[in-house]
């Protein structure tokens, strides 16, 4: 088996590689609107009060309104539509609950600590949940019991503690609102991409440090090989994602590293100094 890198480890690259490419984004739009070359306040103004009512002004003006209101809109639709998913999915939840807990089974429950945050719904689909915005619970389908032994259930639930514990739920929300409104550049979409293998990862670190990685290779495959029913209310099935997870617990060298969306973030870099010297060059034309 692949020796996996701790959890901690795995979240704090993910993070610490989108702040470095942050920050020279951030870096260089700031030196451009703060340069010597921009105009003060008052003249800029002025300039951009007589650009606007040219019909060129009048045509910018509205592609820069749809350039930043487009994603709000679309974002904010997002956000509504995935929150109005997780209810609907809470609500099938409430009305599938049973309390017929297998011993062997219960006994890993109440050993991972999670006696009171994890729920057995008998749902078609085969496999274990963490859903919940504000306070995140587990969900543990019937089905799942009858595929795995204890010990690969075990395995299971410390991948799902790890999900709840850091209320990934909550962060994956607002990662898919802004993947879906600012999705159309590189950077956001790689960054989300990215985020998703990471979270996954870190849970598999934190499960293989508890329970070993063979367990949980062998639950991740046995879930993975199971039909299943994903539900309107969007309960999350599973993707290609999994594959490299497998890959990753079973790997001599490790398997796939996290994905580094370097080239998307240079992409953004190019853009960010692309329009930085446009708006330099439309100022100085402005105020003359």
């Amino acid at each position: 088996m692949a020796t996996i890198e701790p959890a901690w480890r795995t979240e704090a690259w993910f993070w610490a590689t989108v702040i470095a490419a942050a920050l020279p984004v951030v870096a260089v739009g700031t030196a451009v609107a703060t340069g010597p070359w921009m105009p003060g306040g008052g003249p800029l103004l002025a300039a951009c009060v007589r650009l606007a009512g040219t019909p060129v002004g009048r045509m910018a003006l509205a592609a820069l309104t749809v350039l930043l209101v487009y994603p709000l809109v679309r974002g904010t639709l997002s956000t509504a539509r995935r929150i109005a998913g997780t209810r609907r999915w809470l609500h099938l939840l409430r009305n599938a609950v049973t309390a017929r807990w297998p011993d062997a089974y219960w006994a890993r429950v109440v050993s991972a600590g999670l006696a009171g945050r994890v729920e057995l719904c008998a749902l078609p689909l085969t496999g274990a949940w963490t859903v919940g915005l504000w306070r995140p619970r587990v969900v543990v389908a019937t089905r799942l019991l009858q595929t795995l032994s204890p010990d690969e259930f075990a395995a299971v639930l410390h991948h799902e503690a790890h999900h709840l514990r850091r209320r990934h739920p909550l962060q994956a929300l607002v990662i898919g609102a802004l993947r879906d409104g600012f999705g159309w550049l590189p950077a956001v979409a790689a960054t989300a991409d990215a985020y998703a293998a990471s979270r996954e990862f870190a849970a598999d670190a934190e499960a293989a440090r508890r329970c070993g990685a063979e367990a949980l290779a062998s639950a991740l495959g046995k879930c993975r090989n199971s039909t299943m029913t994903v539900e309107p209310s969007g309960a999350p099935g599973f993707t290609d994602l999994a594959k490299s997870r497998l890959e990753r617990l079973t790997g001599r060298d490790g398997g796939p590293r996290l994905p580094t969306p370097t080239r998307a973030w240079f992409q953004c870099a190019i853009l960010t100094l692309a329009c930085s010297g446009l708006s330099v060059v439309a100022c100085g034309a402005a105020v003359r």
